[in-house]
C-alpha cells in the first residue's frame, strides 16, 4: 500500500509562536487522559498548541493527518500504523502485513489485538495524535478506532483533533477517565492576551490605537 510520508509525520513545530500561558497548561493536561478531543475551527492554533504541549511534555509522539481521500478502514490503520513505528519500527507490523494481504476485518472483534499488545510492551507514555478528525466519516473507522482507545494500555494517551466535533461516541468517557475535550472557547484569545501577543511582536495596542 502506497502512503504518503507526510501524512504519518508530525508538522513543523513552530517555536517562536506565541501561546498564552493559560493555554499551555490546559493543553498539558492531555498527560492525565487515556483520550483527548481537541475541537475548534480553523485558525484557533490547535495544532501549534497542541505541538507546544507534547514537545514540553517530551514523551514520544505519532502524528497522523487524515484526508478525505483515505476515508477507508484499510488506509486510516495503515497510517496510523506508520506513524507508531516513526516511534518504534516493530509497533503493529504483524498488522499492516496482514492489511496488505487484505486478510484484515476491520469489524470484527479482534483485529487489534496485536497492536495493542505490542503498545503494551512498549512500555513508557507516548501519544497518538490524529488530526484533522473532521475528515473521516466511514463509520468502521469510528467503530475499530472506539474499540482500540477502550483497550490501549495506560501508557497510551490518544488525541483527536477536529475542525468540528467528533461523534459522541468520543466525547462521552472511554472507561478509565472522562474524555478531556478542549473546545474553541478554550483556545480562544482574551483580550489581555491578545495585547500580550502583539507587545511580543513590538505592537503597543492600547486604547488610543485601537
Amino acid at each position: 500500500m502506497h502512503l504518503i510520508l507526510s501524512r504519518y509525520r508530525p508538522p513543523r513545530y513552530q517555536r517562536d509562536y506565541v501561546i498564552p500561558q493559560r493555554i499551555q497548561s490546559v493543553l498539558r493536561r492531555i498527560a492525565n487522559y487515556p483520550l483527548t478531543v481537541i475541537a475548534a475551527p480553523a485558525g484557533y492554533g490547535k495544532t501549534t498548541s497542541l505541538l507546544n504541549a507534547l514537545h514540553t511534555l517530551n514523551d514520544p509522539f505519532a502524528w497522523y493527518e487524515a484526508h478525505r481521500q483515505n476515508d477507508s478502514p484499510e488506509q486510516f490503520w495503515a497510517y496510523v500504523v506508520r506513524a507508531l513505528q516513526q516511534i518504534a519500527p516493530d509497533i503493529g507490523q504483524s498488522l499492516m502485513d496482514e492489511i496488505d494481504k487484505g486478510e484484515i476485518d476491520f469489524a470484527s472483534e479482534h483485529w487489534c489485538d496485536h497492536l495493542l499488545n505490542d503498545l503494551q510492551s512498549y512500555k513508557q507514555p507516548l501519544f497518538l495524535v490524529i488530526d484533522d478528525v473532521q475528515n473521516l466519516s466511514h463509520v468502521v473507522i469510528y467503530q475499530s478506532l472506539k474499540r482500540f482507545i477502550r483497550y490501549a494500555p495506560e501508557c497510551v494517551h490518544i488525541v483527536l483533533v477536529s475542525r468540528t466535533m467528533p461523534p459522541s461516541m468520543f466525547t462521552a468517557g472511554q472507561g478509565r477517565q472522562s474524555t478531556y475535550l478542549v473546545t474553541a472557547d478554550v483556545l480562544r484569545f482574551t483580550l489581555p492576551e491578545v495585547a500580550s501577543f502583539f507587545q511580543q511582536r513590538g505592537l503597543d495596542l492600547t486604547e488610543q490605537s485601537s
